[in-house]
C-alpha cells in the first residue's frame, strides 16, 4: 500500500509540473503614447485712456461755473482686449454719485458706449464685439427751471468716479474672438 501511495503522489506531482510548464497561458500587452497638447488660456483686459469734460464743445476745468441750462459731457476711451475662442462679454457703465448743493439739479440725461460695442437690448448694457477701443460718453444736464431758483448759487458740484465694467457672458452664437 505504501508503494501505491508513493506512486500516486509521484503521478500527481508529475501531472502538476506538466500542466504548469507546458500548459501555461501567456498574456500580452501593447502600449502606445497618445498625442500631447499644449494650449494657452484667453483673457479679458480693459485699460482706461484720458478722460475729458466739455460744455458746448469747450474743455471744462475745476474753474468752470455751472448755471441752470448747462450741460456737461464726459468722454473717455478704453482699450479692450478679448482673447479666447467663443469669448463673449458685455459692458456697462455705472456713473459716480453727483454731490450738489440744494437747488442744483444735474442729472445724467444721456449715456452711450461706441466702438467695439453695440446695444444689447437691455438699458445701460452693451455687447462687446471684439478687441479694440470703446468710447464712453455721458451727459449731465442742469435743466432750466421755470421758477426763480437762487438756492443752487455759489455751491460746489462733485461727480465721483464712475465704473466701466466688462463681464464675460455665455456665448449664445458660438462665435467669438480668437
Amino acid at each position: 500500500m505504501k508503494r501505491i501511495l508513493v506512486g500516486a503522489l509521484a503521478l500527481c506531482v508529475a501531472g502538476a509540473l506538466c500542466l504548469g510548464g507546458s500548459g501555461s497561458m501567456a498574456f500580452w500587452e501593447v502600449q502606445e503614447q497618445g498625442g500631447a497638447m499644449t494650449f494657452q488660456t484667453g483673457g479679458l483686459e480693459l485699460s482706461a485712456g484720458d478722460a475729458a469734460w466739455t460744455s458746448e464743445g469747450l474743455p471744462v476745468t475745476s474753474a468752470f461755473h455751472a448755471a441752470p441750462g448747462t450741460s456737461l459731457t464726459y468722454t473717455q476711451e478704453f482699450d479692450v482686449v478679448m482673447e479666447g475662442d467663443s469669448l463673449a462679454a458685455t459692458v456697462e457703465f455705472n456713473p459716480g454719485a453727483i454731490t450738489q448743493p440744494a437747488g442744483a439739479n444735474y442729472v445724467v440725461t444721456a449715456e452711450d458706449i461706441t466702438g467695439v460695442a453695440e446695444p444689447s437690448g437691455t438699458a445701460g448694457v452693451w455687447n462687446v464685439t471684439g478687441s479694440g477701443t470703446l468710447t464712453l460718453s455721458f451727459t449731465l444736464t442742469w435743466a432750466r427751471g421755470d421758477a426763480l431758483n437762487n438756492a443752487g448759487q455759489g455751491g460746489t458740484i462733485s461727480v465721483a468716479a464712475g465704473e466701466l465694467l466688462i463681464t464675460q457672458v455665455a456665448n449664445e452664437s458660438g462665435a467669438g474672438e480668437s
